[in-house]
């Protein structure tokens, strides 16, 4: 009996000790992982100066298309330092909310197949998935000339 006992005491160490570990392992919001992400640091730019960060974060069961900075690079000259005037930051929000999807991978899957993207790399977080993409997808009927 006394042998019982130890092993159910040490077995309750063991799963006690396994739990807390699970614990410590909480993956990133969406917004610190991209932070930590050197392939999106324009991407990061453009959600603070967006102030874009809160609505990722509140969010659960996200899926960010995430351009990488070589995207972001492709756009036409000066586009970039455009939107990310203030007077600008409405256009911006609405390229950047473009990027996200609700927790719906087919939706996701056509937004990429719509804007002739690829995904090149997948970012597990706690709130969702980050999928870097080869290209910024910018929403019907943006015009850059419209950029003050």
């Amino acid at each position: 009996m006394k042998s019982l006992f130890f092993f159910l005491l040490a077995f309750a160490g063991l799963a006690s000790t396994g739990l807390h570990a699970q614990e410590a392992i909480a993956l990133p919001s969406l917004t610190e992982a991209l932070a930590d992400e050197p392939m999106a640091s324009t991407l990061s730019a453009a959600l603070e100066a967006a102030d874009f960060t809160t609505t990722l974060d509140a969010g659960s069961e996200l899926i960010l298309l995430a351009p990488t900075d070589d995207a972001f690079d492709a756009l036409p000259e000066d586009v970039m330092t455009a939107l990310m005037k203030s007077e600008n930051v409405d256009v911006l929000r609405s390229i950047l909310a473009n990027h996200v999807v609700d927790g719906d991978s087919a939706v996701a899957a056509d937004k990429l197949a719509m804007g002739e993207s690829a995904a090149q790399k997948q970012i597990e977080t706690g709130n969702g998935v980050i999928y870097l993409i080869d290209k910024v997808l910018i929403p019907e009927g943006f015009d850059p000339a419209d950029l003050e």
